[in-house]
């Protein structure tokens, strides 16, 4: 499907993904087709994050998970718009086992305007939490390490995260130029 034959609210969709337990928020607004599969979905998140896709992950939709066994389908066979049905209905998206990264995916209004290409984001807060610094507890003890150049890990855990890492700073632009060269790349493989 080009981006000329879904604009229009029938064609895309609207999300606010939020990483749970984070305090502010850490969250983006994402736009994408209506017909993006979980799978590919899972691709778009970790851009839009700033994850780096190297861990498993699961999608949770519905029913919960002692009573999905029945049920389970493979993601890249469910697309976003049976997932996520209605203004209002959400999903989990885990990313990492081990340090458990869980998000909460709901469905918004979908906005008037029209973009260049899907999927965009639209808005977003805060920095992503590195990989690996041990889910939400990992990442607000390295958040506090860092506000405090005298403690004793400050210098490893700065030169771990690098010098550049500010937790308060989201570029939007960013994500949407690596959105716009993995367009790129899918046109040009097909």
């Amino acid at each position: 499907m080009t981006t000329d034959e879904i604009h229009g609210s029938e064609g895309i969709l609207q999300i606010k993904v939020a990483l749970c337990d984070t305090k502010p928020e850490i969250w983006r607004r994402l736009v994408v087709s209506a017909e993006v599969t979980l799978a590919r979905l899972h691709q778009v998140l970790q851009t839009a994050m700033g994850w780096e896709s190297c861990h498993m992950h699961e999608f949770r939709v519905g029913l919960p998970r002692e009573m999905r066994a029945s049920t389970v389908r493979q993601p890249g066979s469910v697309g976003l718009s049976e997932a996520l049905p209605s203004i209002g209905s959400s999903m989990m998206y885990v990313y990492d086992f081990g340090d458990y990264w869980e998000h909460v995916i709901v469905r918004e209004e979908c906005s008037e305007a029209e973009y260049p290409g899907y999927p965009v984001c639209v808005a977003g807060r805060l920095a992503c939490p590195p990989e690996d610094c041990g889910g939400t507890g990992g990442y607000h003890d390295l958040l506090k390490t860092l506000k405090n150049p005298r403690s004793k890990r400050y210098a490893e855990m700065r030169e771990w995260v690098g010098d550049d890492f500010d937790p308060d700073i989201f570029s939007m632009e960013a994500v949407n130029q690596q959105f716009k060269r993995s367009r790129t790349r899918r046109r040009l493989a097909t």
